[in-house]
């Protein structure tokens, strides 16, 4: 629900309380003045007062998307001792309770206190709100750090200058050269803005998330996705180192077995060839005792016939005895001497 204006803000809305004020960055009596007579924020605390700014503490609703579930979550800061915790690598949007009424004469720039900005979390450069704003600001908060923060309740968030417009006839009546500028006043449709309508505007109702922690996600998975295959591939070469010293056991044992049976072989066919050999010879050696005992019965009987048929034509008192002698395996004729 939208607050209403107080009715310092629409008395002075379009009139200005303080036309001796210079256009300028206000300092802090300027400050005070402004909010104490237009009542432009809401609360005010006097004690949040620096020389050139206004610190705003952090209350309000926190709305941010989760990664895992990618759904837009909201934390309501309201209590004394309400914390949020700012988690690494993401993004944040504070909508803060401090209620803004800005006349048509000033204009706001907020940016983060300085101990936030020293811890590595970022805002911007430092926005403008147009004069003529009502409502309540949205931060967007980042956090590219690898560090978690918490954020408490009544704790300083951000600080806010304020600078006056220069003189326009709208809020000042000041004589001088007639003026010919139209000034542009805020436009009503664009006051008290709640936190779903800038969503839905700045990003068509999407969710709005860092890409490093989906990138580290994308890697994480990448990296055992990576591993698994690694670890699979090993698997695969220890199986298929395996299989190759199955496959060289039983190639050796081809071998062995091609050279034994060739071996084998070979033994076999000289001892084939040997008997072969053994049984040639053996047969030509008795042909040849064959034909050496036929040639010596022959001899043997030509010889006898040969002395029969001298005897009968010759006779010879002189006796010769022929002796035929055989060895085994061997043949030999021999003659005996004429007797004296």
């Amino acid at each position: 629900m939208n607050p209403s204006p107080p009715p310092e803000y629409i008395k002075y809305q379009s009139q200005d309380p303080f036309p001796d004020i210079k256009p300028a960055l206000l300092n802090s009596a300027d400050i005070t003045d402004y909010i104490t007579t237009v009542r432009m924020i809401d609360p005010f605390i006097p004690d949040n007062l620096k020389p050139a700014s206004y610190e705003i503490p952090f209350s309000g609703t926190v709305y941010w998307w989760d990664v895992s579930s990618k759904t837009r979550q909201q934390l309501d800061i309201k209590n004394d001792g309400d914390v949020f915790n700012l988690e690494s690598n993401s993004i944040a949007f504070v909508n803060l309770d401090t209620n803004f009424f800005l006349p048509d004469y000033i204009a706001v720039r907020f940016n983060l206190r300085i101990t936030h900005v020293h811890q590595g979390l970022l805002l911007g450069t430092g926005p403008l709100v147009d004069p003529g704003f009502c409502g309540r600001l949205l931060v967007p908060l980042h956090n590219l750090t690898a560090n978690k923060y918490t954020l408490i309740k009544g704790h300083g968030f951000i600080w806010v200058e304020f600078t006056k417009l220069s003189d326009n006839v709208r809020w000042a009546a000041i004589p001088g050269q007639q003026r010919r500028g139209k000034y542009v006043p805020f436009r009503p449709d664009k006051k008290f803005i709640v936190a779903e309508t800038y969503f839905a505007k700045a990003n068509q109702g999407q969710r709005i998330v860092s890409s490093i922690p989906e990138a580290i996600r994308e890697s994480q998975e990448g990296a055992e996705t990576a591993a698994k295959s690694a670890h699979e591939a090993e698997k695969h070469a220890a199986e298929g180192k395996k299989d190759a010293a199955e496959a060289k056991k039983s190639v050796d044992r081809s071998i062995w077995i091609s050279v034994l049976s060739i071996l084998a072989g070979v033994f076999i066919g000289g001892f084939a060839l040997i008997q072969i050999f053994q049984n040639t010879m053996d047969s030509k050696t008795n042909a040849t005792q064959e034909v050496s005992k036929a040639s010596i019965e022959a001899l043997r009987k030509d010889i006898e016939a040969l002395r029969l048929e001298l005897a009968k034509t010759r006779p010879d008192p002189t006796r010769i005895d022929v002796m035929v002698t055989q060895q085994p395996g061997t043949s030999a004729v021999q003659k005996s001497a004429p007797k004296q």
